[in-house]
């Protein structure tokens, strides 16, 4: 097995800045959707590679009424594995995902409710 690449201080900070982006841009993300500026089916269909490397679990819990238990209970229903990432969602998934929360996350309240 290799070793990683030794990195100059200069590289190490670079690495740093980037992450520190990275997860700046998925946490506005999340409370985008959370508070409905974003819907998922913009996530789904947007180009940012901040969106992409989001894992759909973290997606889905930052919907309103949305906790571990109800996300696993989607994810399952839909045939995404726990780990998945949004940009390795096939077209059959992402469709079904939409279908199933749709644009407005209350709906998964509304529907809990009726049965």
């Amino acid at each position: 097995m290799t070793s990683p690449p030794i990195l100059t201080g200069e590289q190490l900070e670079q690495a740093r800045r980037a992450a520190l982006r990275a997860r700046r841009a998925r946490s506005a993300l999340r409370e985008a959707v959370g508070t409905g500026r974003t819907s998922i089916m913009q996530v789904l269909s947007s180009n940012d590679p901040a969106h992409k490397r989001m894992r759909v679990r973290d997606l889905l819990r930052s919907l309103p009424r949305v906790g571990p238990v109800r996300c696993s209970t989607i994810m399952d229903s839909v045939g995404i594995a726990p780990t998945k990432r949004v940009g390795g969602l096939t077209p059959r998934q992402q469709e079904a995902l939409v279908e199933l929360v749709g644009d407005d996350p209350m709906m998964l309240l509304a529907s809990r409710e009726d049965s």
